[in-house]
């Protein structure tokens, strides 16, 4: 693909791109200074490709220890999404261990979705459907009918917020930086991102840097 038509197919469309490692290998087999490097370079890589700053990644085979863990943190990632599948919406705690909802061929999928879409959130945290997979899978499988059913019934729906990685770990970051008055009369929003809660039955919205009076 030329330049043009990768910026047209992911930057033009509000993909996100992300650290897979430079040349795909099994990064906690490797020397410390080797899976560095294979980091850096391809984060450095995609930054200059794309002009942006890449903070993402997905562990190349989903394989990771904790040893990864620390490198990928000092080389400037956020996050990290593994295979691990939980089949639940729960929000992230470790972001650089970061679990899926499910795989795209999970025989669950559309049971899943349909949980999803239907359930009442309205007194319970945020939740999110995190769905993984690999688009080469849908040709060497035949079943491109299996993502377009799950966008069909997942799309649309003015309750969800449909995301990029990068975007919702923002989002989390900027909602855990919110401060509050001993007495919770007032909430302050530091970040540069509005963030959006409910307190005692009522939702309010502060803007980036606005002290609110609740």
């Amino acid at each position: 693909m030329t330049k043009k038509e990768i910026d047209d197919l992911y930057v033009r469309n509000g993909m996100e791109v992300a650290v897979h490692g430079y040349t795909h290998p099994y990064l906690d087999r490797l020397p410390v200074n080797k899976a560095t490097y294979e980091i850096l370079k391809d984060k450095m890589s995609l930054e200059e490709q794309f002009s942006t700053i890449i903070r993402g990644m997905a562990y190349p085979y989903g394989s990771y220890n904790d040893a990864l863990v620390d490198i990928i943190r000092n080389c400037g990632i956020v996050y990290s999404r593994t295979v691990i599948s939980t089949e639940k919406f729960d929000m992230p705690r470790d972001w650089l261990r970061l679990p899926a909802t499910c795989h795209h061929n999970n025989p669950r999928l559309m049971e899943l979705a349909e949980e999803f879409v239907s359930s009442d959130y309205s007194d319970k945290p945020s939740q999110m459907f995190y769905l993984w997979g690999h688009s080469y899978e849908f040709e060497k499988f035949d079943n491109w009918n299996v993502i377009e059913d799950f966008i069909r019934k997942i799309s649309a729906k003015q309750d969800i917020w449909y995301a990029t990685n990068i975007e919702v770990y923002d989002y989390v970051h900027a909602y855990e930086e919110l401060r509050f008055s001993t007495d919770m009369s007032l909430c302050q929003n530091p970040t540069s991102t509005d963030v959006w809660f409910v307190f005692v039955g009522k939702e309010y919205k502060v803007e980036a840097g606005q002290t609110l009076a609740l």
